[in-house]
């Protein structure tokens, strides 16, 4: 689980966000490694330091503020996204999704201002 407090759009407070990601094994990909993929992949669930995670929503562009309005997102809701996106790309990154992985998780970041 991360927990985090970002920064809200202009600077008004902050948010607090949890992000519970779970790895799990996935048949559809195994190979004769999937034993070990999973069990790294979990290993670096745990012992990552996520405290570099890092979102902003003044970072988001012009298009993806629009489909934000549009679809009716509040600023929790596109944080906790932002959340979920970093940790697959540090996932990525490290190589630990793919043959043999899934990772899934939710989030949730409050809407208010933390004080």
């Amino acid at each position: 689980m991360i927990e985090r407090e970002f920064a809200v759009t202009g600077g008004h407070g902050s948010a607090k966000c949890v992000e519970v990601m779970r790895v799990d094994s996935d048949a559809k990909t195994a190979d004769a490694n999937a034993d070990r993929n999973l069990a790294q992949a979990r290993a670096f669930l745990q012992n990552n330091d996520w405290s570099n995670i890092s979102v902003d929503l003044d970072d988001l562009s012009a298009f993806d503020r629009k489909n934000q309005e549009r679809q009716g997102l509040s600023e929790g809701t596109m944080l906790a996204m932002m959340v979920h996106d970093e940790v697959v790309a540090e996932f990525r990154r490290h190589g630990h999704l793919g043959v043999g992985v899934t990772l899934s998780g939710f989030g949730r970041c409050d809407d208010g201002t933390a004080q």
